[in-house]
């Protein structure tokens, strides 16, 4: 999964938010609508890969550690977003802003 892709996709649509949750494939919220991003659901492995890589070893070891982590992230050409990271249930999670 290419969150980079995902982030273009939320700018396109001029959408608010995205969220990562294992259970059920991501999703933007486009005004007061939430649409799938795809129909692959998200498995706890999958979020994991894609939130380390993403959020890159050194943030990710401070993810794990204190099970949550809020950040910016400027995307060349798209816009700088808000992340937060958390566990939930035991299982990762993400929204960006």
């Amino acid at each position: 999964m290419n969150i980079d892709k995902i982030l273009q996709l939320l700018a396109d649509k001029k959408g608010s938010e995205c969220f990562f949750t294992v259970g059920i494939p991501p999703n933007l919220k486009i005004g007061k609508s939430i649409h799938n991003v795809g129909s692959t659901v998200l498995t706890s492995e999958q979020a994991n890969q894609s939130i380390r890589a993403f959020m890159g070893e050194e943030r990710f070891e401070q993810f794990a550690k204190n099970k949550e982590c809020n950040y910016g992230y400027n995307l060349k050409d798209v816009g700088r977003f808000r992340i937060s990271a958390f566990f939930q249930k035991s299982e990762p999670g993400m929204v960006i802003l």
